[in-house]
C-alpha cells in the first residue's frame, strides 16, 4: 500500500513553497522536514492504524475499569448539576466560572433519564452560588442511583478523550509518519494524567483538545489562509474558547504565529530577521524589515475573521444556554459574583450595563466567567507545597509537579529526544554536496515544530505566573505538544548512522526499555491514576508529602473505603473527609463525622490526604501529631489514611 504522501501525489519529501505574493529576489523552494518524507505514514498504514485503535480500546478499558468504583470528585458534582440544568432548562445560573459545553457533554446521558429534581429547591431558586447544593440534590437527595449517574456522565468524557488520542495520532501521522504517530499516541494512552482526567466531568481534557485543535487549525490556515481555512481555523478558536476559561491565550498566541510566519515567509533570503538602525546617542535599536510589516498587515484580515467566527461561535452557544435565564436572576447573580471580584470598577460596570442591554446578555455572561476566572488565578489560593501550606502561590510549584506526576521514563526520552535534535542541528542529515540551509530556511522548513515549541514556551510562561497552584492538570494544554515533539525525534532516531557496530541495537533497546517502563509504571497503579507519582518522589504512596488537591485526593476513593469497612466489619469510623460525595450514603450507620480537628479520636479514624497534612483551608488543622504514619493501618487508594487507635 502506498503512503499517504504517495497517494497525494507529492514527492518523497513534500514541497513547501512560498505565497505567490511574496517578492523575493531568487527562488526558493524548499523540503519541509526531510525526515518527513522518509518517515511518511509507513509501509502499511492500516497495520499502523490497526495499532492505534488497540492503543486507544486499551485506554479505554484502563479508563472504564477504573473510574467504575469511583465517587463523584470535588469538581464533578457543580458541572454534572449545572450540565443537566442548562439541557433541560436553558438557563446559565449555575458554574458560571466556566464555559458550557464540557459540562454539556457529561450531563447528556442523563437526558435519556426520568430524573427527578425539585425544581423549587433554594439551592436552584434562591441561592446565588448554588452549584455545589444542586449537584448533591441530583446525585444524592432525588432518589436516583448516584453510581449509575456517576458512571453514565463519565462515559461521554472518556470517548471525548479517546477522540482526542485519535485527532493526535491522525494529524502526527499526516506530517510525521507513522512511527512518531505511533509513539505519540503510546505517550498519551499511558499519561497518568489523561488516564484521570479523561474520565472526569471536569475541563481539563476540553482545554487540551481546545488548544491542540486550535494550534494545528490555525498553522493550516496560515499556510493556506483561504476562506475554508478561515473558517476551520474560526470554529476550532470557537470549540477551544468553550472549553475552558484558560484557553483565551489562544488568541496573543494566535497573533504570535501569524508575526512569526510573516517573519519567515515574506522578507526575501537576503533579508535578515531584524535589522539595526542607530538613534542619536550612539545606541543601536533593532527594527523589522518593511516586508515583515507588509506580511503581518496582508494577515490581519484573515486573522480577524478567525477571531470573528470563534467569538460568533461563542455567542450563539452561550445565547442558546440563556434563552430562559431571567433578567433579575442574571442582575443577581452578576452582582453576587462581582462583589467577591478584585476587578476594575470599568469592568464592573460594563459587565453590569451588558447584563441590561438583550443582544449583550451572552457577551455579559462569557465575560462574567472569564473575569471571576483571571481574578482567582491571579489571587491564587493557600497550596500545600513541599511539605507545608504557603500563602501563596510558588514558581516553582509547575515545573515540580510536572517532575513528580509524569513518568520519568518519558522525562529520560524527552532528554534523549533533546539531544538528537541538538545534534541533528549541528550535523544535518543533507547530502554532502546541498549547500547548508540557513536559519530561515530551517525555521521554515520546520514550521509546525517552532510552533510547538513557541505555545509550550507562552502557556508555562503563564503558568509560572499563576498562583492558582492545585495540580497538574493545569498544565495539561501543552502535553500534546510534547508528545508530538518528542515522538518525532525518536523517531527519526532510525534514521540515524550509528558508526560503532552494535551501537543502533543498544540505542534501540533502551528506547524500548524505557516506553515499556513508562507503561509498566502507569499501569501498576490502576485504579488510581489520580494519586500517580514517579519514583523520584516515592511512587504514589510519598507524593501526598510534597503536593495534594487533584494531584492526590479529589474524593474519589469514598466507596472503596466503604468496602474496606465492610470487609473489616468495622462498627463504625470516624471520618474527616475532603469530597462532593455523601459519606452517609456509602458508611451509612458506620460514618461518624469529624467537623473539627479538635475532636477526641478513638477507634478507627480516616482522613483524607487532602486534609491529614493540614488542608490549604485550615492550615492548623494538621493529623500529622495526633495521627502519627506509624498507627495507620491502611491507605484507600492513596487518597484516604485509615488508623486504628487503641
Amino acid at each position: 500500500m502506498r503512503s499517504d504522501a504517495a497517494r497525494s501525489g507529492s514527492a518523497v519529501a513534500p514541497q513547501i513553497r512560498l505565497p505567490e505574493m511574496i517578492p523575493r529576489e531568487r527562488p526558493l523552494v524548499l523540503s519541509a522536514s526531510p525526515e518527513a518524507g522518509q518517515n511518511a505514514s509507513g509501509k502499511n498504514p492500516l497495520v499502523v492504524r490497526l495499532a492505534a485503535g488497540a492503543l486507544l480500546c486499551l485506554m479505554g478499558a484502563l479508563m472504564v475499569s477504573s473510574a467504575w468504583n469511583d465517587t463523584i470528585t470535588m469538581d464533578e458534582a457543580p458541572h454534572i448539576g449545572a450540565g443537566y440544568a442548562y439541557l433541560r432548562k436553558s438557563d446559565f445560573r449555575l458554574n458560571p466560572e466556566h464555559p458550557p459545553l464540557m459540562k454539556d457533554l457529561g450531563a447528556l446521558p442523563l437526558l435519556f433519564l426520568n430524573l427527578s429534581v425539585d425544581w423549587n429547591h433554594p439551592s436552584w431558586t434562591q441561592d446565588p452560588y448554588g452549584q455545589w447544593d444542586f449537584g448533591l440534590l441530583l446525585l444524592y437527595r432525588s432518589g436516583q442511583d448516584p453510581d449509575m449517574v456517576t458512571r453514565l456522565t463519565k462515559a461521554p468524557m472518556i470517548l471525548f478523550t479517546l477522540l482526542l488520542g485519535w485527532v493526535l495520532f491522525r494529524w502526527t501521522q499526516k506530517r510525521f509518519g507513522g512511527a512518531a504517530a505511533l509513539l505519540a499516541l503510546g505517550f498519551f494512552v499511558f499519561s497518568p494524567t489523561f488516564l484521570a482526567h479523561g474520565r472526569l466531568v471536569a475541563t481539563d481534557v476540553g482545554a487540551a483538545a481546545g488548544f491542540f485543535v486550535g494550534v494545528v487549525a490555525f498553522l493550516h490556515f496560515l499556510q493556506n489562509p483561504g476562506p475554508r481555512n478561515v473558517l476551520l481555523a474560526g470554529l476550532a478558536m470557537g470549540f477551544a474558547l468553550l472549553t475552558k476559561f484558560s484557553t483565551v491565550a489562544l488568541l496573543p498566541l494566535a497573533l504570535l504565529m501569524a508575526a512569526f510566519w510573516a517573519t519567515l515567509h515574506e522578507a526575501t533570503p537576503a533579508d535578515p530577521f531584524f535589522r539595526f538602525r542607530r538613534r542619536a546617542g550612539g545606541c543601536f535599536v533593532a527594527v523589522r524589515p518593511p516586508a515583515f510589516r507588509n506580511a503581518f498587515l496582508r494577515l490581519l484580515p484573515q486573522t480577524a475573521g478567525v477571531f470573528a467566527i470563534a467569538f460568533l461561535l461563542v455567542y450563539v452557544v452561550y445565547a442558546h444556554h440563556m434563552l430562559r435565564y431571567p433578567l433579575e436572576r442574571q442582575r443577581q447573580d452578576t452582582a453576587f459574583v462581582l462583589s467577591s471580584n478584585d476587578a476594575s470598577p470599568a469592568t464592573r460596570r460594563a459587565i453590569s450595563w451588558m447584563v441590561e442591554q438583550t443582544p449583550l446578555r451572552p457577551w455579559a455572561g462569557y465575560l462574567l466567567g472569564l473575569v471571576a476566572t483571571l481574578e482567582r488565578s491571579e489571587r491564587g489560593n493557600n497550596p500545600f507545597f513541599w511539605g507545608r501550606v504557603r500563602t501563596s502561590g510558588s514558581a516553582l510549584y509547575f515545573p515540580f509537579v510536572y517532575l513528580a506526576k509524569e513518568p520519568l521514563a518519558f522525562h529520560l526520552l524527552t532528554l534523549l529526544a533533546m539531544g538528537f535534535a541538538l545534534l541533528r542541528l549541528r550535523r544535518p542529515a543533507a547530502p554532502a554536496a546541498a549547500p547548508r540551509p540557513s536559519r530561515r530556511q530551517w525555521a521554515q522548513a520546520h514550521f509546525t515544530e517552532c510552533s510547538f515549541l513557541l505555545v509550550i514556551a507562552f502557556y508555562w510562561a503563564l503558568a509560572l505566573r499563576s498562583n492558582l497552584n492545585i495540580g497538574v492538570r493545569h498544565l495539561l494544554p501543552v502535553f500534546p505538544f510534547l508528545y508530538v515533539l518528542v515522538a518525532k525525534e525518536i523517531a527519526q532516531i532510525r534514521l540515524w548512522r550509528f558508526k560503532a557496530s552494535g551501537a543502533r541495537g543498544a540505542v534501540f533497546l533502551l528506547l524500548g526499555g524505557l516506553l515499556a517502563w513508562q507503561a509498566a509504571s502507569v499501569v501498576r497503579t490502576h485504579p488510581s491514576y489520580l494519586a500517580y507519582f514517579n519514583e523520584l518522589v516515592g511512587g504514589p504512596d510519598g507524593g501526598w508529602r510534597y503536593v495534594t488537591d487533584s494531584n492526590v485526593d479529589w474524593g474519589q476513593d469514598l466507596k472503596r473505603l466503604a468496602a474496606f469497612v465492610r470487609e473489616r466489619n468495622l462498627p463504625e469510623i470516624q471520618l474527616h473527609y475532603f469530597g462532593s460525595a455523601d459519606p452517609a450514603y456509602y458508611l451509612k450507620e458506620k460514618y461518624r463525622g469529624l467537623s473539627s480537628c479538635t475532636e477526641t479520636l478513638h477507634g478507627w479514624v480516616a482522613v483524607s490526604a487532602m486534609i491529614y497534612p493540614g488542608p490549604p483551608w485550615k492550615p492548623e488543622c494538621d493529623y500529622r501529631q495526633r495521627l502519627p504514619l506509624s498507627k495507620l493501618v491502611a491507605k484507600i487508594g492513596y487518597s484516604i489514611f485509615v488508623f486504628h487507635l487503641e
